[in-house]
């Protein structure tokens, strides 16, 4: 080993990967399917990386000492190159939320078995790579540790901001750069410059991959909870959400018209948070007169039974209850 440095560093980028990864995921169990297969993508990510933990030890004579650094870079590349593999199967059929035994053959439970396989793989190179770099570096397994430990922890921290500067998908393109970086670190600890050369173009490639994407969408949700979604008008992602405007006249999910309700002759944006709650949003250019059919509507009620001077709204939504408490002549209003 030449570079104990560039080794620790390695430790510390593909960890910190791992768990910004299987953060992700749960972010697109979410938005794809419901919110509770975020356990799916948890206990996939700690399924993964105990059958590569398992593997080193099984398969112990084929992870000799001499060759830890240019495997490790291989294991990085392997979990680079799944982790688009995840997102391509992902985003690219529609994954049904529910599946029982008996359609779990069908071609419908067969897509979901393979997306679950797909977002376990990544995970099974994590484990691979991580533990014969703590195998053969026992002497120096404290240090190891402490460096995939802080590594971890780092990708908990730095994926908040990654999300509110980026969306989903190209979080984890950039992910995939970084593992990439990994690998590159771990070639460069051990001298095996041919590796060093394939993981710096793989990762320039995956670069430029992440900037098409960004102007093409190539990649993108195009299917959830098990619909087909229509291209929206806007679409931000966060640490806590992923959040998309569609036209009124036509839904998030296959132009269901249960969706695409009256609107009473108001002009309306319909805003969808992780593709299963949805509120409205009324077009408004200060004339009061536009949005009278407002008073109509449910929550116009409480103010039909007594004036509100100061209103507290709890949950403002797209902003229909600011626009009521205003129409209603409230002198103030407080959204939360």
């Amino acid at each position: 080993m030449q570079n104990r440095g560039a080794l620790l560093i390695g430790v510390f980028l593909i960890s910190m990967c791992g768990l910004m990864l299987e953060l992700m995921l749960t972010r697109f169990g979410s938005v794809l399917l419901y919110y509770h297969f975020a356990f799916l993508a948890i206990s996939l990510a700690l399924l993964g990386t105990a059958l590569g933990g398992i593997g080193v030890y099984v398969m112990a004579e084929r992870f000799p000492p001499q060759r830890v650094m240019a495997q490790a870079s291989q294991f990085a590349l392997g979990m680079a190159l799944s982790s688009i593999l995840v997102l391509v199967v992902l985003l690219s059929f529609p994954l049904p939320p529910n599946i029982s035994i008996a359609n779990a053959f069908t071609t419908q439970g067969l897509t979901l078995i393979a997306a679950i396989v797909a977002m376990a793989l990544p995970f099974v190179f994590l484990g691979f790579c991580i533990t014969i770099i703590l195998k053969h570096g026992s002497a120096d397994v404290g240090r190891l540790y402490f460096f995939d430990l802080v590594g971890a922890a780092a990708g908990c921290l730095l994926l908040i901001p990654l999300l509110n500067w980026l969306d989903g998908i190209a979080a984890v393109i950039w992910i995939g750069v970084l593992t990439m970086l990994s690998g590159l670190l771990f070639a460069w600890a051990g001298g095996h410059r041919r590796q060093l050369t394939l993981l710096a173009v793989g990762a320039l490639v995956l670069i430029g991959f992440a900037f098409f994407n960004q102007q093409s969408h190539l990649l993108r949700i195009r299917y959830t909870k098990g619909l087909a979604e229509t291209q929206p008008l806007f679409e931000k992602w966060n640490s806590l959400s992923r959040v998309a405007v569609f036209p009124l006249n036509r839904s998030a999910r296959g132009g269901d018209a249960t969706l695409a309700e009256s609107a009473g002759g108001l002009n309306r944006m319909l805003i969808d948070i992780d593709a299963g709650a949805s509120t409205f949003m009324t077009e408004f250019d200060g004339d009061f007169a536009k949005v009278d059919a407002l008073k109509s509507e449910v929550a116009s009620v409480a103010y039909r039974l007594t004036p509100k001077r100061n209103v507290l709204i709890i949950g403002a939504g797209g902003g229909n209850d600011v626009l009521t408490a205003l129409l209603f002549g409230s002198q103030a209003v407080t959204a939360v």
